[in-house]
């Protein structure tokens, strides 16, 4: 009997101790940055109402910004969509 007692004190301390090390781990390793969704040329022609070819074109003329180094994938930030649709392209280079 008094060792099925000790065997659950134990028990308990460990798990005592597990979920204080679980408590002081988060102060350690805080969460992640939660990372902003990017666009994508089909969302960004939803939203500003062109044509996906201009979308493109206007990237090869550098009037339109893209998130850079993705290789291949074009993806645009939310925040400069936004401020384009509120203020006009032109506006973006100032």
């Amino acid at each position: 009997m008094s060792e099925l007692l000790n065997e659950k004190l134990l028990e308990q301390k460990m798990r005592a101790i597990a979920e204080e090390v679980y408590r002081e781990s988060a102060f350690i390793h805080p969460p992640a940055p939660v990372a902003k969704k990017l666009l994508t040329a089909q969302e960004v022609s939803e939203i500003t109402g062109w044509h996906i070819n201009h979308i493109y074109r206007l990237i090869r003329q550098n009037r339109l910004p893209k998130v850079p180094n993705l290789g291949r994938v074009v993806r645009f930030d939310p925040e400069v969509i936004e401020k384009i649709k509120e203020n006009g392209l032109q506006d973006l280079a100032a």
